[in-house]
Parts: C-alpha cells; structure tokens; sequence
C-alpha cells in the first residue's frame, strides 16, 4: 500500500470520526454544518481511494504487459510518469507555513490570518507578483468576512 493511500485512509477515518462526532450536538444542528461538511470529505476521500486503487491496477497491468510491446519499440518512459522522490524540505516548509497560520489565526483573527497567509503565499511560494497575490488575497479576505463574520451569525 503507498503512502498516499493512507493518508487518504487517514482523512477518511477522521471525516468518518467526525460525522459520528456530529450526532452529539443538540437538535437538529446535528444534521447542520459539521455533519455536512464531515460527510461531503467522507465520500470524497473515499472516492479518491477508489480512483488511486483503480489507476495503481491499471498501471501494473500496463507495467505487466509492457515487456512483450514496450521493449521492441525502445521507447522511453517519460519524465511525468516516473516516481520523483519526495521533497522533505518543501513539504516541511508547507507544514510550517500551515503551524504558523494556526497560530497567527489563533492570537490575532482568522479574519487577518487568511488573507495576510494567501498573500505571502502567493508571494513566496508561487512566486506570484505582488499585486495579484494583493487583490487575490483582499478579495478572498473580503469574501471570508462576507461569509464568517457576517451572513452565518444571522443563523
């Protein structure tokens, strides 16, 4: 089993979690947001691991049959379908963007949080200019005080 296939499993076990975590809430918000939300990531990370499981069988059936026609005609495998390795460095340092937006989240406002780390995203990792990571990030900042701050208190 890959790596990706358990994490996929993992996701999948804590969604599941959550959906029964959901029914302890009282009345009918049982059946609101976080069983919802729970649910849709239940069934999609599900689905990911049927595509994955899917693609991994027809790949060694592809791998198992390529002697017989692959290696008469030399062709290469190319760059795209090769297994990279993983870049720790990278992932590390995407981990540790994520810690940090929890903790500026956490003592100053998710309100600030969001579109303070979209843009410094943008800047530093996608190497996005300035002023579009600006107007990105001010208009998911905008969107998420519309949609946090404003619409979901009236419920």
């Amino acid at each position: 089993m890959k790596v990706r296939h358990v994490v996929t499993l993992l996701v999948a076990a804590l969604s599941a979690a959550m959906l029964a975590g959901a029914f302890e809430y009282a009345g009918t918000a049982a059946f609101g947001f976080p069983f919802a939300v729970s649910g849709i990531v239940l069934v999609m990370a599900l689905a990911l691991l049927v595509a994955d499981l899917r693609a991994d069988r027809a790949d060694r059936a592809d791998r198992a049959a390529e002697p017989a026609s692959g290696a008469a005609s030399g062709d290469p495998v190319p760059e795209q379908e090769r297994d990279r390795p993983v870049d720790w460095a990278g992932l590390a340092t995407i981990y540790a963007f994520l810690a940090g937006f929890l903790v500026v989240a956490h003592f100053v406002s998710y309100l600030v949080a969001v579109p303070a780390f979209l843009f410094l995203f943008g800047v530093l990792f996608c190497k996005e200019r300035w002023v579009p990571s600006a107007v990105l990030a001010a208009s998911v900042g905008l969107a998420v005080f519309v949609i946090f701050d404003q619409f979901l208190p009236s419920f």
